[in-house]
């Protein structure tokens, strides 16, 4: 009888423990392989949604080196698609930026000469591939007569953009140039997003050539064949003060992270880290699955809108805010019709997206979000504004449940 009683314990305990192994709830997905970083501070994004996936310190201010210029990098093309530059400029090297390409002290790669003429595309080149600092000074002297003066225009941007930091100088050779590891993933996230071509021509170039000698990438996941890399940008103060921006794509799913202040030796296996984190895990159809779905919600600011008014419509979660690992996208349709402008998305606020719009006329005008998810639709929400004259200022904007199969084809 004992003996019955022990095996029937151990059958119903292996069977007990076979269950929790196999994980047989299939709804029951978790998150696993988080990342071991030696960085001070670092992140992984989701490149689709915007999400951070995981961060360490990651609203700490920090120096980040090197990593400056490419937020000098995004002021030159911005530059370039304002028609205020072309990549076949012709740029006159200062005598500051030659001083700078022969002085050791700042890796005096170039060795310019005063007076010398380089192209803008060579020149951007030079800081992309090795971090040339002559290189990126000589593109903020030509666009803005200073580096004082372009640094303006790198906080410009950096505000435009949501990051948390301050600029001084577009090489990263002062220490006062510093930010944060989730900022530079918006960095990462606005070149790519606005100028995918035009800086993977720079980040995949293993190496270039300058007065006829060879000059090696500086990223080493390049170098050493990563799967699906595509960017970004090292910065060294020391040996034990490094940092690295990388960029990947496999299949759909395109990642960015980021690690700050490390070692040189692990500034490489931080990013791998993070990536293989971001790879490994279906965030997508992990949020699918999350019951709190059920509670997003529109809204306006303005319930009835008159005609020529200006109004905020929010999708919104309250059950999410601050859950910054949501890769959700919110896409926007005005009477049918896509609406490309940007969606801003807080969690901070439990907004999973937001459009500022305008009533033009009298006509009905209905607005409608999409929740998506990677390349599926998971539902579609929708209100409707009728008459914006003054004479219908008593009506009320209507909110619509809508079928998730209203729009059937996906918006890359």
């Amino acid at each position: 009888m004992k003996n019955f009683k022990l095996n029937l314990f151990l059958s119903i305990f292996i069977f007990a423990f076979t269950l929790q192994s196999v994980n047989v709830f299939a709804d029951d997905i978790k998150i696993s392989n988080f990342p071991v970083i030696a960085g001070g501070a670092g992140a992984v994004m989701d490149f689709d949604s915007g999400a951070v996936l995981w961060s360490k310190d990651g609203d700490s201010q920090r120096t980040i080196a090197s990593m400056t210029k490419v937020l000098a990098i995004a002021v030159a093309f911005d530059e370039i698609k304002a028609g205020n530059l072309n990549m076949d400029d012709k740029v006159v090297i200062s005598a500051n930026a030659a001083a700078i390409s022969n002085n050791p002290m700042w890796s005096g790669h170039e060795s310019f000469k005063t007076g010398e003429i380089q192209t803008v595309r060579d020149l951007l080149n030079n800081a992309v591939v090795f971090s040339g600092n002559a290189s990126i000074v000589a593109i903020g002297e030509h666009i803005s007569g200073s580096t004082a003066e372009f640094a303006t225009k790198m906080n410009a941007l950096a505000e435009k953009i949501g990051m948390n930091g301050y600029f001084v100088d577009p090489a990263g050779m002062s220490e006062n140039n510093t930010t944060t590891a989730k900022s530079m993933l918006k960095l990462g996230k606005y070149i790519y997003e606005n100028y995918e071509n035009e800086i993977k021509s720079m980040t995949m170039l293993s190496s270039v050539y300058v007065h006829g000698i060879l000059k090696k990438s500086t990223n080493m996941l390049l170098n050493n064949g990563y799967s699906g890399i595509e960017g970004l940008k090292t910065g060294t103060y020391s040996s034990y003060n490094a940092n690295f921006i990388g960029v990947a794509k496999r299949g759909d799913k395109r990642l960015i992270a980021v690690t700050i202040n490390t070692p040189t030796a692990n500034r490489f296996s931080d990013i791998t880290s993070m990536f293989e984190f971001g790879w490994k895990n279906d965030f997508n159809q992990y949020w699918k699955n999350d019951s709190r779905l059920t509670e997003t919600q529109i809204s306006s600011d303005k319930k009835n809108p008159l005609n020529g008014d200006k109004f905020k419509i929010t999708l919104m979660n309250k059950k999410l805010k601050n859950i910054n690992n949501f890769t959700g996208k919110v896409r926007w349709f005005i009477n049918g019709e896509p609406y490309l402008a940007n969606s801003i998305r807080d969690m901070n606020y439990s907004n999973l997206g937001q459009i500022e719009v305008s009533k033009n006329d009298d006509e009905p005008m209905r607005i409608t979000a999409q929740l998506w998810f990677g390349n599926e639709m998971y539902d579609s929400y929708s209100m409707i504004f009728q008459d914006g004259s003054n004479e219908a200022q008593n009506d009320m904007a209507e909110t619509v449940t809508d079928n998730v199969d209203l729009y059937e084809n996906p918006i890359k």
